[in-house]
């Protein structure tokens, strides 16, 4: 029987990408029989007007109606920051539940998130190699070679749900995580995508300074454990804050739009690395979607795609595809 997990939303001062964000989730049947956490987080100090008026319009909706079965708001009265509010809540969550559903305020769901998710939660609960369920998956013009779902280290944090035993492993220290990096073996170029993706250099940068965020030290939490994180075959989320009015998007960017499915099937997978699901996620980061994808890449996944169909025919699939 599926259980229901705790949502945990993070909110600060962009009431209508938050109402959207709510009104989406209340669309999920899961709504019903799910408790929200709204964590709202306090006006910085010498902030203008305009923002603590956006600020108390935030808390206002978020109080509005009864978004799920139960709604707890958590206000704060000073300013900690989005990287920050999140390390806090999902502990502060994770230390009263054994998991959690994730959401930002900019994080738009389909009607079959919440189902998704939950399920996840429940089949893969026991598996320890199994740390983060990732409800965004970028779109291609290639994703239908993909499986119905698949296994990667790469952590994506739009939507995404985790357990108590899998956050214990989170580390904090970037200093530390770099160095550990850096020695393992072919460490540097599997974490940075094989030069696809530097996430490196978003832990130096954290170092030193010039940015202040959460997701690339759990990203590297997992990836030391030799994590696995699970990804659907089409994105159950839209972001919809990647329109220039968030911290890390102030311009408009539309790369990252997706085709979001109403309903996604998920079925118990080998717990390995998805090959597919790797080339897939490294050809969006170097080549874009649709326009700029290369014909390489489409040959490379025919060939990957009558071979898994090949070895369906005889027998088992391979594990990872």
């Amino acid at each position: 029987m599926t259980s229901f997990a705790p949502i945990a939303l993070f909110v600060y001062k962009r009431p209508a990408h938050t109402r959207c964000t709510l009104e989406a989730l209340a669309r999920n049947p899961e709504a019903r029989f799910s408790t929200l956490h709204v964590f709202c987080d306090g006006p910085e100090e010498h902030v203008p007007a305009a923002d603590r008026a956006a600020i108390a319009a935030v808390r206002r909706i978020v109080k509005e109606q009864k978004w799920c079965a139960g709604v707890q708001v958590h206000e704060r009265e000073d300013n900690l920051g989005l990287a920050m509010s999140i390390r806090g809540g999902v502990s502060r969550m994770l230390n009263d539940h054994d998991r959690v559903i994730v959401l930002e305020d900019d994080i738009e769901t389909s009607p079959g998130f919440l189902a998704y998710m939950n399920r996840a939660l429940d089949l893969y609960a026991e598996q320890a190699r199994v740390m983060h369920v990732s409800g965004y998956l970028p779109s291609t013009s290639h994703q239908s070679f993909l499986p119905e779902s698949f296994f990667d280290p790469l952590m994506m944090c739009w939507g995404w749900a985790t357990w108590r035993r899998a956050w214990r492993e989170s580390r904090w220290d970037g200093a530390q995580l770099l160095d550990d990096i850096r020695s393992s073996r072919h460490g540097t170029d599997r974490f940075n995508f094989h030069g696809a993706f530097p996430l490196t250099d978003q832990l130096i940068a954290n170092l030193e300074g010039r940015i202040n965020t959460w997701a690339v030290f759990w990203a590297a939490s997992i990836f030391l454990r030799n994590g696995l994180c699970l990804f659907p075959r089409k994105s159950l989320v839209q972001n919809i804050g990647t329109d220039g009015s968030g911290v890390h998007f102030t311009r408009a960017e539309s790369r990252y739009h997706v085709r979001v499915a109403d309903h996604v099937e998920l079925h118990p997978r080998a717990l390995r690395d998805s090959r597919i699901g790797r080339f897939y996620l490294r050809s969006f980061f170097l080549y874009g979607n649709d326009s700029t994808i290369s014909r390489r890449l489409r040959c490379q996944l025919g060939r990957w795609k009558h071979h898994v169909a090949a070895r369906l025919r005889s027998g088992p699939a391979p594990a990872g595809h």
